[in-house]
């Protein structure tokens, strides 16, 4: 009878340590997908893909001499929602107006949080659009105006009054 237990520590030793491997890689895969700080840039094969034609809307851009200020507001309380304000200036300095503008906002601590909004235009001058729930810290931009078939594009990294690290 001893002989047969004895027989069996090694692969039930085996087993053992190939569960615990398995448990590791589970905790493992749990850990990555459930931590919202981590994303992947949805349809990077997509955007790759077309790099070229996004590379032209670039330089068209760009040649439009188009610039755009951009700002994170402190919280407001109750809800805590900031607001995103956008100022465009042509070539000259002068205002630009678009007539559509729109953007994909997300804190950099959270990238699977992105937002899309359409800035409306405000009445201090310019373009603005609520956050909701908007945490203190660096925050991209990625801008897209559109003016009479004329397409600006930016994007840029905007730290909130309150603080943030780079």
């Amino acid at each position: 009878m001893k002989s047969q237990a004895k027989g069996l520590f090694w692969p039930v030793f085996v087993v053992c340590i190939l569960l615990v491997s398995v448990g590791v890689c589970g905790v493992t895969v749990y850990a990555a997908v459930s931590d919202p700080s981590f994303a992947v840039e949805p349809e990077y094969y997509e955007q790759a893909s077309h790099w070229d034609d996004r590379a032209r809307e670039r330089t068209a851009s760009d040649a439009l001499g188009v610039t755009a200020s951009v700002s994170v507001s402190m919280p407001r309380p109750p809800s805590g929602e900031r607001e995103v304000r956008v100022s465009f200036f042509d070539a000259a300095g002068q205002a630009y107006a678009p007539d559509v503008v729109t953007a994909l906002v997300f804190h950099h601590a959270r990238r699977q949080e992105a937002l899309e909004l359409t800035l409306q235009r405000s009445d201090e001058g310019g373009y603005a659009a609520e956050i909701p729930g908007a945490r203190a810290g660096v925050w991209q931009v990625r801008l897209r105006a559109v003016r009479a078939g004329e397409v600006f594009l930016d994007t840029q990294d905007v730290t909130t009054p309150d603080g943030g690290r780079r």
